[in-house]
């Protein structure tokens, strides 16, 4: 049986603890999806793994491509997992005798063959279309229908009167090895022992023990192992079809609410595109018409406000500017689109391309340590001590205000010192911060482009962030 991965989450890349509190997720679920927690969660679960590398995401946009073309597909994988459950091996203490190994073995088997025979359904699900991904279409002509044969006849030879076993014989005579088979296939030839006084049934290949002997507690121990073994055998199989059906309904549930994500941006004729992946990733993000989604699912059309991100002439993107001239919500609208960028979905923006970060690391402020165990500031430095390693080999690092409970020097200070050691990891970052003498220190730190603010207009703020000088007066346009 071959795994169906249908997410590749084993390579993935990691995100801070918070990002999806910081990036406003509760919000688009909420507002998009409308169903239970459990399926929200389920849907983070696989977001909480960003795909690191570029052909495994271009993988994973075929096969979201895939369900769109077949939108009926993901709700028949998700029945088909549901016709597997009672099958489901439930083992309760003191349900099977120690010395009745058979019975336990027929129970293991009373759930397990109709397992496989319904397993033989899923790829009939898959036949007749025409798939872009690799994946799904490598998967239509799977089936367990010999191993079920031959569980069916272990178990009749397991069950037999006398114990038939196929053998090896190793140097100095020592069993090599030995596996049990079919009765009716055993050519018997009778020899007569004249010390044991038994007969001894035996050719160059089979063994049959047989008469009431040494011998026969011989063969009953052999055959109480050899059931236990097999009991061993078909819990194996067993829970290997459980967890591939376990693997399936979590993708299942994925791309469905993926599906219904991008049906909701539609019906309000939001902006979406399927992103562009790039293999050079110090080109880092490139967008037009980029808009925080969150907002957006609760406004029309007409109020959302679209910004432009482009990192190729810079690796850190210093925003300052007017308080609550939108400033968290453009650096919300970039967390947004790349981690759903890099789990294969739309996005909300006009045009986007990005490259596969190895990790996602958002830093925005929190509440006071409850135990008054540390300040706001050492805080701070913890949490962002305990996120850096994701940003080892390249990630994307969002700051929101960061730094900002101590004095404007030691600010500024920490925050360079930050901003160093992220671009010391190959990684891209926005800071979004009021300390006007960070940015002055943009052409120390090199590699940085300041972003502000645009300037209201008849005293309304635009939202927009722009390029352009520090604004050193942030709370000016709170006086308009």
């Amino acid at each position: 049986m071959k795994r169906l991965d249908l997410l590749f989450l084993e390579n993935a890349g990691e995100v801070s603890d918070s990002i999806f509190e910081d990036m406003n997720f509760s919000g688009i679920l909420h507002s998009a999806l409308g169903v239970d927690e459990a399926l929200c969660k389920t849907f983070l679960s696989v977001l909480r793994c960003p795909i690191r590398d570029v052909e495994t995401l271009i993988e994973r946009q075929r096969i979201l491509m895939d369900f769109l073309e077949y939108p009926r597909l993901a709700d028949e994988i998700l029945a088909w997992c549901s016709e597997l459950a009672p099958y489901r091996l439930t083992i309760k203490p003191g349900m099977f005798r120690e010395n009745a190994p058979g019975t336990k073995l027929d129970y293991y088997l009373s759930q397990t063959l109709p397992l496989l025979e319904a397993f033989d359904r899923f790829p009939k699900l898959l036949a007749g279309k025409h798939f872009r991904s690799r994946t799904l279409g490598t998967y239509r002509q799977e089936s367990c229908g010999k191993l079920s044969e031959y569980l069916k006849a272990a178990s009749r030879a397991a069950a037999g009167d006398s114990l038939n076993l196929f053998t090896e014989l190793g140097d100095g005579y020592k069993l090599a090895r030995a596996k049990l088979c079919h009765t009716e296939h055993v050519d018997i030839v009778p020899i007569y022992n004249k010390k044991t006084k038994e007969t001894v049934i035996q050719n160059e290949e089979y063994f049959l023990f047989d008469g009431v002997s040494m011998a026969q507690f011989i063969v009953e121990d052999i055959r109480k192992s050899t059931v236990l073994n097999l009991c061993s055998a078909v819990s194996s199989i067993h829970a290997a079809v459980m967890n591939f059906a376990a693997e399936l309904r979590l993708a299942a549930v994925f791309y469905r609410l993926a599906i219904k994500l991008k049906s909701k941006m539609e019906m309000l004729r939001l902006p979406l595109c399927m992103p562009e992946i790039r293999s050079q990733k110090q080109l880092g993000i490139r967008a037009s018409g980029l808009y925080d989604l969150s907002l957006a699912l609760r406004h029309d059309d007409s109020d959302i406000v679209r910004n432009d991100v482009d990192f190729e002439e810079s690796s850190v993107l210093l925003v300052t500017g007017y308080n609550r001239g939108g400033k968290t919500t453009f650096l919300r609208s970039i967390g947004i689109a790349q981690l759903l960028a890099q789990s294969g979905l739309f996005v909300p923006a006009q045009t986007y391309s990005c490259p596969a970060y190895t990790g996602i690391l958002s830093h925005f402020p929190s509440a006071e340590d409850s135990t008054l165990a540390y300040g706001k500031l050492a805080d701070e430095l913890m949490r962002f001590r305990k996120d850096f390693p994701i940003l080892q080999g390249g990630g994307l690092a969002l700051f929101n205000e960061s730094f900002a409970t101590t004095t404007a020097q030691e600010g500024t200070d920490i925050g360079f010192d930050i901003l160093r050691a992220v671009k010391d990891t190959g990684s891209h970052a926005v800071f979004v911060t009021y300390l006007c003498e960070l940015a002055a220190r943009r052409e120390e730190l090199g590699g940085t482009v300041s972003l502000t603010t645009e300037p209201s207009r008849l005293g309304n703020p635009t939202y927009k962030i722009v390029k352009g000088e520090p604004i050193e007066d942030i709370f000016a346009s709170d006086f308009l």
